[in-house]
């Protein structure tokens, strides 16, 4: 089943470029992987985290531009992510109220139509302004991650206790993506043994993060020159504990 899932993707257009992942240690036996989030003083800067990552220049990506809003080749139910189309936000008009919340409205129900959802329901969202992130981490884990029925807004619907999936979207604000895109490693690739789970500490609470180490195995894909309405949705976490590792 899994490789009807990939056979139709091995002909995309191939590139390589690098990433880094988390090193495989043997101190990771007796010793949580962990890092500091928070400020530190400089004297215990060197105690911020205690992973070592390695960086690789020989990771092949494939393209998926073909394949945007081709929901039968590649959807977020067989692959973890998709492309969609949905009208970028009017740069313009960005800081205005109305327009974000149009928007994001907007996207959540392009969201809930692309993926045939009952319910799609915006949490959060942020314009990213800080540098790129070169480490590949599988999103929060399950024991730390869940459902955000908790949340503590009164319109916010009661999820179906039968299926939940916390999902990301993400598109570039003012044009086309030249370089350090976002990528995707397809979940049927990855094992649990792929995997280190990572506390992320702060000052006032503890999560985890799940780092990627690398593997040959593991495949790639990116979407080329990502415009403002060309959005990736993919999956962070799902209820079904048998539903492969999400990775982006």
């Amino acid at each position: 089943m899994e490789s009807l899932r990939l056979s139709h993707l091995e002909d995309l257009p191939k590139r390589a470029g690098g990433l880094s992942f988390i090193k495989d240690l043997d101190k990771y036996k007796h010793e949580k992987p962990y890092k500091w989030t928070a400020k530190l003083d400089e004297s215990k800067e060197h105690l911020r985290s205690n992973i070592s990552l390695e960086s690789r220049d020989d990771v092949i990506f494939r393209d998926v531009r073909s394949l945007i809003d081709n929901r039968d080749k590649l959807s977020i139910h067989d692959h973890g992510f998709q492309i969609i189309r949905y009208t970028g936000i009017d740069s313009a008009a960005i800081q205005q109220e109305s327009v974000l919340r149009e928007h994001v409205t907007g996207l959540a129900e392009a969201v809930k139509e692309a993926i045939s959802a009952e319910l799609v329901y915006c949490v959060n969202f942020v314009f990213r302004q800080c540098t790129r992130a070169m480490i590949m981490h599988p999103e929060e884990t399950y024991q730390k991650a869940g459902p955000l029925g908790s949340a503590k807004e009164p319109e916010l619907p009661a999820f179906p206790a039968h299926a939940v999936w916390l999902l990301n979207t993400w598109s570039p604000l003012y044009k086309p993506v030249e370089n350090a895109p976002l990528a995707f490693c397809h979940p049927a690739t990855i094992s649990l043994n792929d995997v280190l789970e990572v506390d992320a500490v702060r000052p006032d609470r503890v999560t985890g993060v799940r780092y990627l180490m690398y593997k040959p195995q593991h495949q790639w894909y990116w979407c080329s020159n990502q415009a403002p309405d060309e959005v990736s949705v993919f999956k962070s976490w799902d209820s079904d504990p048998e539903d492969p590792l999400p990775c982006e």
